[in-house]
């Protein structure tokens, strides 16, 4: 036994004075505050989209390989893939809503240069995701390319002599 306060306390009780009590009555204001501000301390929901479609090479589906959608130009989100099916179709959810850049991954080009290219994460192709619903699109490798030239680039593997020194 000791004394506090001029008193005789049991040395095994002096714990369980005000100082349990504070940590206890503390405890519970820390959860309940906790609680009230769930939402303000939860993670935000991004804006996300279904997308659909097809991938072909002029006429001819691409029939196997991998679309990708990755957030560019401060779009915010997850990349999201999508498996091609032997018909070109794909379907995936979860796709940012904006601007995305659009891998084709694994798909069935000749061209090593043109796999390359828009298998890259600054593949050319880009595609605007929109918000509700579902989103459609249609992914032509023929397209993009001729867009691609059309815009000034040079083909792919042909070399502008620009990096020469």
């Amino acid at each position: 036994m000791s004394e506090a306060q001029g008193k005789r306390i049991p040395a095994n009780s002096r714990d369980r004075g005000l100082g349990a009590g504070v940590r206890l009555n503390l405890g519970l204001v820390f959860l309940a505050a906790a609680s009230g501000c769930s939402h303000a301390l939860g993670p935000e929901n991004l804006p996300i989209a279904t997308v659909s479609g097809r991938v072909m090479q002029g006429t001819r589906p691409l029939d196997h390989g991998w679309v990708e959608f990755f957030p560019a130009d401060g779009t915010l989100g997850n990349l999201r893939s999508a498996r091609i099916q032997p018909d070109g179709s794909f379907s995936t959810s979860g796709v940012a809503v904006g601007l995305n850049v659009v891998r084709l991954v694994d798909v069935p080009i000749e061209s090593k240069e043109i796999r390359g290219l828009l298998g890259a994460f600054h593949s050319p192709i880009r595609r605007r995701v929109h918000a509700g619903g579902e989103s459609s699109m249609m992914i032509d490798v023929f397209a993009e390319l001729r867009r691609l030239q059309q815009s000034g680039f040079p083909e792919p593997g042909v070399d502008t002599g620009k990096d020469a020194q």
